[in-house]
């Protein structure tokens, strides 16, 4: 947690990692609202640090770059974008990809940002200046046919009243 991502080794940072599935995370971010769990998964692909890029200095500090080492096994590395992709209703933002090489980025699940929050101690008071993050985010999750689950890091929670026809900042994460 806390390297930074190369998803297709072609020496561009493409995110920072927030879980690596061959150890686990899980916790509580905010409230009872903001937990997650993502246990250990077994025949995984295998990782090296970049070739291209070794190390990356950023809002996350500066930290090795991970690529992938070979395309055998589970993907076990969950990667969130290093900028925003904009604003968009949550319709628009859940249908919002972007492909690098093979991996497709896509909008986060509310456990996505618990952890991806949880795991950086993203709170109120440094979301915006140390890590660059904007104040809401949509996640993927529905609450019902009117609402949908997002991140309020202006809120230290993951909040589920939010109607889906607002606009909201959107940020993409992988697994690779």
């Amino acid at each position: 947690t806390g390297y930074y991502a190369d998803v297709n080794d072609d020496g561009t940072v493409d995110g920072v990692i927030f879980v690596d599935s061959a150890y686990g995370a899980s916790g509580t971010w905010g409230d009872y609202r903001g937990i997650y769990s993502f246990g250990v998964l077994g025949n995984l692909k295998s990782y090296k640090i970049s070739t291209k890029t070794s190390s990356y200095s950023g809002k996350f500090g500066t930290k090795q770059v991970i690529a992938p080492n070979g395309t055998s096994g589970n993907a076990r590395i969950y990667v969130m974008a290093l900028s925003d992709y904009g604003t968009n209703n949550w319709s628009n933002a859940c249908s919002t990809t972007q492909t690098v090489g093979s991996v497709t980025f896509r909008l986060p699940s509310k456990e996505e940002w618990s952890a991806f929050a949880g795991q950086f101690g993203i709170t109120t008071s440094n979301y915006s200046s140390t890590y660059g993050l904007s104040n809401w985010y949509w996640s993927s999750t529905e609450y019902d046919s009117s609402y949908a689950w997002f991140a309020d890091f202006s809120g230290d929670y993951v909040y589920d009243w939010s109607s889906k026809g607002g606009f909201s900042f959107v940020r993409l994460c992988a697994t690779f």
